[in-house]
């Protein structure tokens, strides 16, 4: 199944619905839950507005102290919205990427999934007691946010290759954020390697392996410290 396009919002990347696709019991994911999304500093008053309208009440920013210092969420004390930060991974900044010693970026994800597993439960949980529509993001909405976006459509029964083209869609869609960060990375005299900008469906794909090996997904949530009664209710959100 084809990845689900961007919102139409102009002054962020990456914004998309996780409602939508099918999954292996040809049940259709339910809209207006969950988003996945870029960077969200330089949203509009225009895109601020649409994402309120949409029903977007909660935002979890993944990205690090420094990137949130750096470049604050938009929607921080808009209306009623609420907004919760987590450094998922701070081996995800774009600065220490530099010095990442991973020549593939699923080495990064299943990191994340191994270190920060009590972190992701605490994420869900505040998903799970949101009102409204949920927007997750980082920085570039293809990492951190990725591997979430992964474990939510995992939970859904969504099939694996609908997965790997979900997160796959992220280089397409980031290309304009993407020769901008490369330029002003340029100028500060740092070159990061081709790969960290891309989303090659394999890096997907092998952390899916990587996952399956050694989890499933009811495990892996409930050692995160989720209860079985949550597990049940964060599923009925999406499907």
């Amino acid at each position: 199944m084809e990845a689900n396009k961007p919102l139409p919002i102009q002054t962020a990347f990456n914004v998309r619905e996780l409602g939508g696709y099918v999954n292996i019991d040809k049940q259709t994911l339910k809209q207006g839950h969950f988003i996945r999304s870029g960077g969200i500093s330089e949203l509009s008053d225009e895109d601020c507005a649409y994402l309120y309208d949409y029903g977007v009440r909660t935002i979890i920013d993944l990205r690090s102290a420094d990137e949130r210092a750096t470049k604050p969420d938009r929607l921080i004390n808009y209306k009623d919205i609420k907004n919760y930060a987590f450094s998922l991974s701070e081996d995800a900044e774009p600065g220490k990427m530099q010095t990442l010693t991973i020549s593939s970026m699923d080495q990064l994800y299943c990191r994340i999934l191994d270190k920060s597993q009590a972190m992701i439960g605490e994420i869900f949980k505040i998903m799970l007691a949101s009102k409204g529509t949920v927007l997750f993001h980082c920085t570039a909405g293809k990492d951190r946010t990725g591997v979430l976006a992964m474990l939510l459509l995992k939970l859904a029964d969504v099939d694996e290759e609908t997965i790997i083209n979900d997160y796959a869609a992220s280089y397409q869609n980031l290309l304009p954020y993407i020769h901008r960060l490369q330029k002003s990375l340029e100028d500060i005299h740092m070159k990061l390697p081709l790969h960290v900008f891309e989303s090659d469906p394999q890096n997907m794909r092998q952390t899916l392996a990587y996952f399956n090996q050694r989890y499933t997904i009811r495990g892996y949530l409930t050692s995160a410290g989720l209860s079985e009664e949550e597990i049940d209710e964060l599923r009925s959100q999406l499907v």
